[in-house]
């Protein structure tokens, strides 16, 4: 599936994501919300929110490898936080798979 991103020069620079994605052709994976939970059920990283994204990104890499899948085809993530910094972070970590 050919996906193509854009960041247009008139919108700011993105941290961890692209103003602009179009998909065309393949399939579409629907993933539910993910929390820190680690396989056997447990907290991963009480008090620790880097633990905790990592351990989020890591249920999403499981659940993308369940479907044939990988980071290089997703083409839409959702977050949220009302916390700025943790916003960011989220976004730099979201840049770094």
């Amino acid at each position: 599936m050919p996906i193509e991103r854009l960041n247009p020069p008139a919108l700011s620079k993105p941290t961890g994501y692209t103003h602009v994605v179009t998909a065309i052709g393949g399939r579409t994976i629907y993933i539910s919300g993910q929390v820190p939970l680690d396989k056997e059920g447990n907290v991963v990283g009480p008090n620790d929110f880097r633990a905790q994204a990592g351990q989020v990104f890591e249920n999403l890499r499981a659940a993308l490898t369940a479907a044939a899948a990988d980071f290089s085809k997703v083409v839409k993530v959702n977050t949220t936080s009302s916390i700025w910094p943790i916003y960011r972070l989220l976004g730099k970590y979201a840049a770094s798979i």
